[in-house]
C-alpha cells in the first residue's frame, strides 16, 4: 500500500500507524489534536478540522486497515495501544477526537500525555446495530480481505452466520480523562425505516455515560450516527473545551 503524500508513519510494535497532518516542531507549542475515524469511514474524514482549531497541532488517523496497513491484531485494545505509543512519540499534550469505533480506541487510550477526549457516538454494545448488522454481512458476502473479516468479527462480532454481542463498557471503568461524549437525537431502538442511521448507543449505554463522573455527555437533535458529518459546531465546541486548559501547550506539560 502507498502512502499518501502529506502523510507520516510512525512503528509501533504491533505495526505502522499512518497519520495525516503537520506533526508540530519543537519551536510549535500547540497542543495537539488527534482524531481518529471510524470503521470503513472515507479518506477524507475530518479534514476540515485544522482550519477550525488554528490554536492546535492536527493530526488526522484511520483505523488499522482502512486508508493504511493492517496491524498484526485486530481489535479496539490494539488499536488503542499502537495509538498510545504514538502519541508518546509525538510527546505533548493531546486532545483525542474519535468518531463511531474510533471512539472506543479514545475511550480505550490511556497514554500519560492524553489531557482530553472527545467521543462521538461511541458503540458500547454492538448486536443491537440492526442498521449496521446487514451491511457487514454483505460486506462479507462480497470475500474481503482477511483482515477485514477479521476486524468485523473481531470488533463487531460479526460473521455470516452468527452475530455475538461485543460489549465496551469495560472501556469506561479506569476512565479518569475529561471526556466529552456527543450522541446523535434519533434513538437507536426499535428497529424501523428511517432515512438516515439513528445513534449507535441505546438508552442503557447512555445512562452509564452519564452517570460516569469524567463524562460530560451531549445530544444533538435530529441527528443519527453521522454526528461527525453532521454536527461540526457541538464537536468543535467539545474539542475546545478541552483545549483551554492546555494553552501554552509544552508549558503545561
Amino acid at each position: 500500500m502507498e502512502r499518501p503524500e502529506g502523510t507520516a508513519e510512525y512503528a509501533t510494535p504491533l505495526g505502522p500507524i499512518w497519520l495525516h497532518g503537520e506533526t508540530p516542531g519543537q519551536a510549535d507549542d500547540r497542543p495537539l489534536v488527534l482524531a481518529i475515524t471510524g470503521a470503513f469511514s472515507p479518506q477524507d474524514g475530518f479534514d476540515q478540522l485544522a482550519q477550525r482549531l488554528p490554536g492546535a497541532a492536527v493530526l488526522i488517523g484511520h483505523l488499522p486497515g482502512n486508508h493504511c496497513p493492517p496491524l498484526e491484531v485486530n481489535s479496539v485494545g490494539a488499536f488503542a495501544k499502537a495509538y498510545d505509543d504514538v502519541i508518546g512519540q509525538i510527546g505533548r499534550p493531546t486532545v483525542v477526537c474519535g468518531s463511531s469505533v474510533g471512539g472506543l480506541v479514545a475511550l480505550a487510550l490511556r497514554a500519560a500525555k492524553v489531557r482530553g477526549l472527545v467521543v462521538l457516538e461511541p458503540p458500547l454494545r454492538t448486536a443491537g446495530l440492526w442498521p449496521l448488522i446487514p451491511r457487514l454481512q454483505a460486506l462479507l458476502d462480497e470475500g474481503p480481505e482477511p483482515h477485514v473479516v477479521d476486524f468485523i468479527w473481531n470488533v463487531f462480532g460479526v460473521s455470516l452466520s452468527t452475530v455475538e454481542d461485543r460489549s465496551y463498557l469495560g472501556l469506561l471503568d479506569g476512565l479518569q480523562t475529561p471526556t466529552g461524549c456527543v450522541f446523535g437525537g434519533i434513538p437507536l431502538q426499535p428497529p424501523r425505516s428511517l432515512a438516515k442511521d439513528p445513534s449507535y448507543v441505546d438508552e442503557p449505554e447512555r445512562a452509564i455515560l452519564r452517570a460516569h463522573p469524567a463524562i460530560h455527555t451531549h445530544v444533538v437533535p435530529e441527528v443519527g450516527h453521522n454526528v461527525q458529518g453532521e454536527a461540526g459546531r457541538p464537536v468543535l465546541s467539545a474539542i475546545r473545551t478541552l483545549l483551554k486548559p492546555l494553552a501554552g501547550g509544552l508549558a503545561a506539560g
